[in-house]
């Protein structure tokens, strides 16, 4: 078992709808770009030599929303969670291969 984190930064934009729910067209309808920050982390556990599982768990904060309706925060959390299986080859290097 492993435990790795991860932290990142970047660009993210928000694109409100064309249409409203109703089904008619949004007049006001808005982009919005802003910063964002990633933080996370997780566990990977090998089951065999090359099956594992990797679980994790990421929180990625941006900036406003800058939407024609109100929005309850002004900066947004979205969480994460995420597993899956992977598989991997190792690759051993011995002596033998070095003597070339």
């Amino acid at each position: 078992m492993s435990l790795f984190g991860s932290v990142g930064a970047g660009y993210a934009r928000y694109s409100e709808s064309k249409e409203r729910a109703n089904g008619s067209s949004n007049p006001n309808q808005r982009d919005t770009n802003t910063g964002a920050l990633q933080l996370g982390g997780g566990v990977d556990v090998r089951g065999r030599r090359w099956l594992g599982f990797r679980g994790e768990v990421r929180d990625v904060y941006t900036g406003p929303q800058n939407f024609s309706i109100a929005t309850p925060h002004g900066n947004v959390h979205n969480v994460v969670v995420s597993g899956g299986f992977f598989a991997s080859k190792m690759v051993r290097f011995d002596s033998a291969s070095r003597r070339a």
